[in-house]
């Protein structure tokens, strides 16, 4: 998101997952995370504006 506000190019890449079943995740304590996160940073965006890139 700051990249794209930057004025920057956004390219997808794709990537080879593997699953491993013996792997655990608290999914309401990664889910407030991320969700903290984003609030975080539309705090950080609302203050200020990022400077575009010169190309």
């Amino acid at each position: 998101m700051l990249a794209e506000r930057a004025g920057l190019r956004i390219h997808e890449v794709p990537v080879d997952w593997v699953d491993d079943p013996d792997s655990s995740v608290d999914i309401l304590a990664t889910a407030l995370a991320d969700l903290r996160g984003i609030v975080r940073m539309r705090r950080t965006l609302a203050r200020r504006r990022p400077r575009p890139v010169s190309r």
